[in-house]
């Protein structure tokens, strides 16, 4: 089952959205269905497309990533289908809240650029050295406010502490693609400071943001404070096994998703 939601990426779609709805419960907006399904929609094409094309230097991948990716290219048919039926629901979405159109053009927009190579370049953004573990959680980011209704106040704060979430989701995950980013030619931080010194520094960083988090203001300070604790505990509990268990990132990957679980604590 785990398996399954996986592949076609209904697992990372479903952390994505509950964090969307948590950033907008922030900012006093309660998301409509509409828009919480306009997201989620844009999250599943983003990764399905990022699946559906296999690049050249994709072709080297280590076993697990290069799967699933081969999952979605053996039922080619299904998720073409699936990805017209998706635009189609998209654009009936737009037609009645057309303001909803900005935050999916943001986020498509950003997402292709680093997925698929840019005309007449020949490369990849995620190419860059380094820049993976900033780009990602940016554009998660600017989506998430692209989409955020302007009526509602701005908290600059929490922006920054859920993008430190987000940026240390990135590195962590990392530490699986290690590998698959070295055949692909793509340099990250993980492969720069090594697994151990990029574990410990997360684990040390996300210590002084669970403290920033605990004394910001509600609603949020406390259901951030704990999802950093939360990151500290997995880590450190989880060291040794992270680079020879592919499913624990399952667990860390809901890094993202832990504030809003944590919001019900209140």
């Amino acid at each position: 089952m785990v398996a399954f939601l996986i592949h076609t990426n209904l697992l990372i779609t479903f952390y994505l959205t509950i964090s969307f709805v948590f950033l907008l419960s922030v900012f006093g907006e309660t998301p409509p269905p509409q828009k919480i399904l306009s997201f989620a929609l844009l999250v599943w094409q983003i990764y399905t497309l990022d699946r559906y094309l296999i690049h050249e230097e994709d072709q080297k991948a280590c076993p697990r990533p290069i799967e699933i990716a081969r999952f979605i290219q053996r039922h080619k048919g299904i998720f073409r289908f699936l990805l017209i039926l998706s635009l189609l629901l998209e654009i009936g979405i737009f037609i009645e809240f057309p303001s909803y159109l900005v935050g999916y053009a943001m986020g498509l927009g950003l997402s292709l650029l680093y997925i698929w190579k840019i005309p007449g370049f020949h490369f990849r953004i995620k190419q860059i050295p380094y820049i993976k573990a900033f780009y990602v959680p940016a554009v998660s980011i600017l989506t998430f406010l692209a989409y955020l209704d302007r009526r509602v106040n701005f908290d600059l704060q929490f922006i920054l502490l859920y993008y430190l979430l987000l940026f240390f989701n990135t590195l962590v995950f990392d530490l699986k693609d290690l590998e698959n980013d070295k055949k692909s030619n793509i340099r990250t931080l993980a492969q720069a400071l090594g697994a151990n010194r990029l574990i410990n520094l997360v684990i040390f960083f996300s210590m002084g943001a669970m403290m920033m988090a605990y004394f910001g203001p509600p609603p949020w300070n406390l259901p951030m404070a704990l999802a950093f604790l939360l990151v500290i505990v997995l880590l450190m509990f989880l060291k040794k096994s992270l680079q020879r268990n592919f499913y624990y990132f399952v667990f860390l990957d809901g890094f993202i998703a832990f504030p809003y679980f944590f919001s019900w604590v209140g």
